[in-house]
């Protein structure tokens, strides 16, 4: 028999999976709507059992799967926004194996891809005994992770994870080190060892070469061991815990540990490319910002508020400079928020809500262009760098901080400042100046967007630049004038930019720029645990007071229950405008209009909201890749005849951000107190 931890894997599992056919009707129906693999479940709840799980880790999950609500749109119920079938996660949290399969699943797929993820089960499940022949394979293990990881989104790893991360990158070793993918076949190796001396309360002594952080985040949350993080003789990082102590030591170098008892293991580098790839940290939105320019000491207090003042006069250049195509049949161009009288204090609510101080957004100036730019010249790979939004001053500040500029002249010429050196691509001005238009695009992405900053996480190599999104290029492309960079910007890449703000890595797939290519308007991404749709499809309330359309919330977007990470909009095979023309002329139906009235003073007008004869519908059908939507308006006319005209959601989104909306102080009211008539009102 193979060697084992805790249980004969290999004769237990065959056994388990058909034990999951005696259980609910409710549950079986479950695993086969999800496409989930009953022996993948059992398979889990093995490696689970492994997991010393406390009884107030069973009662955080087991409150965190019984919140998963959701709910129905309001134009069609089939499509919904919430956690598709939610009974298996929900099963598994009812048994101390389930929990603690939960807690692994969390873990495992923070940071890397999904797939990492499966590869890494599938290796524990290896080390812990089962044949080969008898494990399950990583695709089938896959559709589990994907069913199961939404409901592990806000667990709490995620946030210890980057809380270890930020104090070791601070320290400033090498990220290969402590932040690297690494290779399933190595570091399962550390989490069946940590597992182990979790179980027993004994104490390891690990050399981590790679998932350093992740590996002590992973021993803090899910085994509740004791941990401490060294550089040598130096202590970076440590927790308290109860369920043994580990300690993971960064430097190979560093002298062995000679206390009797003691385990100790060695986790190599990895040697293939793939491996050597950094994991991504998230951050709540306020705190990403401040992480950055706190880990880095050449970062003085100065440089960060001149870097903070350089993003906000970028995004307030961006909004002038970069209108927005909403539908992908139209080329009609407007602003991004159009002409609602809350932009100028929406974009300060998402300056703040990204972490930018306040009294830097009031020193910084609201005004659309800034007064001194300093340009850079040279090679064409640095002459779109953002620091032109810095005065001279502080760019030479800032040059002379990096080191890493073998010249530097300072001239003024026709009232424009140039600057020429050489730069290498990690230096400090190339990061910063990533940084900027990253942050700056960012702000100019969100400000549509309706969401709660103290729950949404950033992913890191978005809101840093590194890649750029095709977004970020875009729109600094367009504020500099090189019409020949600049990317068309529309609606699609501005839904692209944040699913790679919040999602994962499979948030930029092939499947969405498929979707994109083909011209059709991307509605909705819905991936990880959090959907990114437009208000219209599923919302009563279609915008807000501040223009805000797009909603960012928690949750996967279904149709009868069926998840997608995709909804596309069917477009009318003409101009829905040309369509409505074609019908009425000019003419709009009696049934539609509104009437007439004249109010004298002193009268009152209290709220009442009365449906009127025209409805909107949404159809909603399945694809391999999406959910496809469709949208008509329907009305009665004289002759009791239902008439119906199809419509683009994002056509009519286009229209409404093209309008104006009602001037500051004409309808101070608020919506449900009543209107006293001062003058004759009328129309």
């Amino acid at each position: 028999m193979t060697t084992q931890i805790g249980f004969s894997f290999q004769a237990d599992v065959p056994h388990g999976a058909s034990l999951l056919y005696n259980g609910s009707y409710r549950l079986l129906k479950s695993l086969s709507d999800g496409g989930i693999d009953a022996l993948a479940v059992y398979a889990s709840l093995q490696i689970g059992s492994q997991i010393p799980v406390t009884a107030a880790q069973e009662m955080s999950v087991s409150r965190l799967i019984s919140t998963r609500g959701g709910r129905a749109g309001f134009l069609t119920k089939a499509l919904r926004v919430g956690w598709g079938h939610s009974d298996v996660a929900i099963e598994l949290a009812k048994t101390q194996a389930g929990t603690g399969a939960l807690l692994l699943v969390g873990a495992f797929t923070t940071g890397g891809s999904l797939f990492d993820a499966a590869l890494g089960l599938r290796e524990l499940i290896l080390l812990n005994g089962c044949l080969p022949h008898l494990c399950p394979n990583a695709d089938v293990l896959l559709t589990m992770i994907k069913f199961l990881a939404p409901f592990m989104h806000d667990s709490g790893f995620r946030s210890i994870y980057q809380q270890i991360d930020s104090v070791v990158a601070k320290a400033g070793v090498s990220s290969q080190l402590f932040n690297s993918t690494g290779e399933p076949s190595e570091w399962t190796k550390a989490v069946r060892q940590l597992a182990f001396t979790a179980t027993r309360k004994e104490q390891v002594y690990l050399i981590v070469e790679q998932r350093a952080t992740w590996l002590a985040a992973l021993s803090v949350h899910v085994l509740g061991m004791a941990v401490e993080v060294r550089l040598g003789p130096i202590l970076l990082w440590q927790a308290a815990g109860s369920q043994g102590s580990a300690i993971l030591q960064l430097s190979a170098v560093a002298s062995l540990p000679t206390s009797p008892g003691i385990q100790i293991l060695r986790i190599p580098a990895a040697t293939k490319e793939a491996g050597r790839m950094g994991l991504t940290v998230d951050y709540l939105m306020k705190e990403a910002l401040p992480i950055f320019l706190d880990q880095d000491p050449k970062i003085t207090k100065a440089i960060a508020i001149s870097v903070e003042s350089a993003i906000i006069k970028c995004a307030r250049n961006m909004i002038h400079k970069c209108p927005i195509t909403w539908s992908q049949s139209s080329h009609t161009k407007t602003i991004l928020n159009g002409n609602w009288i809350g932009q100028p204090n929406r974009f300060i609510q998402v300056c703040l809500d990204l972490g930018i101080s306040e009294h830097v957004i009031a020193n910084a100036g609201m005004s659309e262009h800034n007064e001194t730019m300093l340009e850079i010249s040279g090679d064409d790979k640095h002459k779109q760098q953002s620091l032109i939004f810095m005065s001279p001053s502080e760019a030479e500040e800032l040059m002379k901080a990096c080191g890493c500029h073998s010249s530097l002249v300072v001239a003024r010429s026709n009232d424009r400042f140039y600057e020429k050196y050489e730069q290498d691509t990690e230096c400090l001005c190339n990061k910063l100046a990533r940084l900027i238009r990253s942050y700056a695009s960012t702000i100019l992405a969100l400000i549509p967007c309706h969401f709660d900053p103290n729950q949404m996480r950033l992913q890191s190599q978005a809101i840093y630049g590194n890649p750029e999104s095709a977004w970020t290029a875009g729109t600094y492309a367009a504020i500099l004038n090189k019409s020949l960079l600049a990317t068309p910007m529309t609606s699609n890449l501005l839904m692209a930019h944040l699913g790679y703000l919040f999602h994962d890595w499979e948030a930029g797939s092939k499947k969405m720029w498929n979707l994109m290519n083909k011209n059709s308007n991307l509605m909705a991404i819905s991936a990880g645990a959090i959907s990114i749709y437009h208000k219209a499809i599923l919302d009563q309330e279609c915008f807000t007071v501040n223009g805000e359309i797009i909603e960012i919330a928690f949750g996967r977007l279904s149709l009868d229950g069926v998840l997608r990470e995709f909804v596309e909009e069917v477009t009318p095979p003409v101009d829905s405008r040309r369509m409505w023309d074609n019908r009425f002329g000019n003419n709009t139906p009696e049934t539609l209009r509104s009437p007439l009235f004249r109010v004298a003073p002193g009268v009152g007008i209290y709220p009442h909201y009365a449906e009127g004869k025209a409805s909107a519908y949404i159809q909603a059908t399945l694809s391999e890749e999406s959910i496809q939507i469709s949208c008509s308006v329907s009305w009665d006319d004289r002759d009791e005849k239902k008439e119906s005209v199809a419509m683009s959601i994002c056509q009519c989104l286009e229209r409404l951000m093209s309008c104006r909306a009602t001037p500051a102080g004409v309808c101070g009211h608020g919506r449900e107190a009543p209107l006293t008539a001062n003058d004759e009102l009328g129309s």
